[in-house]
């Protein structure tokens, strides 16, 4: 049986901080996570890259395979997070923290929904991942109203998504930093 390690993004921040579970708050444990696929497999292409070969990494053959990469796990709420996900959630709560902090200081008002797929509001307690942030300003009596954040998935071998900033969250930061 053949193995395969991956991993994407900082192994040091994955390493050496300390991270906290999104759902609970409690301190979040490091995992190997296993997977042994069939090179004949459909999910096995997805993993073509992890072979180095003189065909360009391409996977020959009939043989299994032990795929394995590090994951954050929580052992009170009993749930995995990909390290991508949880470092891009906690990249998108410390921006959307910093403008609720310029917001305050420059005495605007300014409202954060968190919305599902279909632009649902999501409940407090519920918005540990969500798929789209909009940001809403009262600025000069007028209400403006920003879609800033969007999940995506990443397009790798994991099952991790990400949040994306659009091109409006600067514009909303311009907003704020202006006016007074």
């Amino acid at each position: 049986m053949r193995k395969s390690y991956y991993f994407h993004g900082n192994i040091i921040k994955f390493l050496f901080k300390k991270h906290y579970c999104p759902w609970c708050g409690n301190l979040l444990s490091k995992k190997l996570n296993h997977k042994i696929l069939n090179s004949n497999s459909d999910e096995a292409k997805k993993y073509e890259s992890l072979y180095s070969s003189t065909d360009g990494g391409s996977i020959i053959g009939n043989f299994d395979s032990d795929i394995r990469h590090h994951l954050f796990y929580c052992g009170t709420c009993d749930k995995e997070i990909e390290h991508k996900t949880l470092f891009s959630y906690q990249r998108t709560k410390k921006n959307i923290s910093k403008l609720i902090n310029i917001a305050k200081n420059k005495s605007i008002e300014m409202e954060i929904r968190y919305l599902d797929k279909d632009d649902k509001e999501i409940k407090k307690e519920d918005r540990v991942f969500f798929d789209k942030v909009l940001i809403s300003l009262v600025v000069n009596e007028k209400k403006i109203e920003k879609l800033c954040y969007i999940a995506c998935k990443y397009p790798t071998y994991e099952e991790a998504t990400y949040f994306k900033a659009t091109e409006h969250l600067s514009r909303v930061k311009d907003m704020l930093k202006r006016n007074s």
